[in-house]
């Protein structure tokens, strides 16, 4: 499975354990923090999508990780859509790959 790194480690062992099906192994590969969108198009798709995860955060669900910290952390969505996005700016994302084993 790829996805971007927001989804986190806690949500994909739970997606897995969810499946009855699956079991979460770990990332396998990562990309470097790129821009999460690059042009208009992709900017109306993800833009949208952020600020559904910062809501889901808001409603108590589980933390999304979104944009680099200095200190190697990630800004929460809701940190990511109040700092990055608002000002104006493009917040970063790594597209990861993901292990998951069918589990018998």
């Amino acid at each position: 499975l790829m996805a971007l790194t927001s989804a986190g480690e806690q949500r994909l062992a739970e997606a897995g354990r969810g499946s009855g099906v699956f079991e979460y192994k770990g990332i396998i590969a990562s990309s470097e923090w790129v821009p999460l969108w690059v042009d208009k198009d992709s900017e109306d798709i993800l833009r949208p999508q952020l600020h559904g995860y910062a809501l889901e955060e808001k409603r108590g669900g589980l933390r999304y990780h979104c944009h680099p910290k200095q200190n190697g952390e990630t800004l929460t969505a809701v940190e990511t859509v109040e700092r990055i996005v608002e000002m104006g700016e493009v917040p970063l994302a790594k597209w990861q790959t993901y292990l998951f084993e069918h589990i018998s």
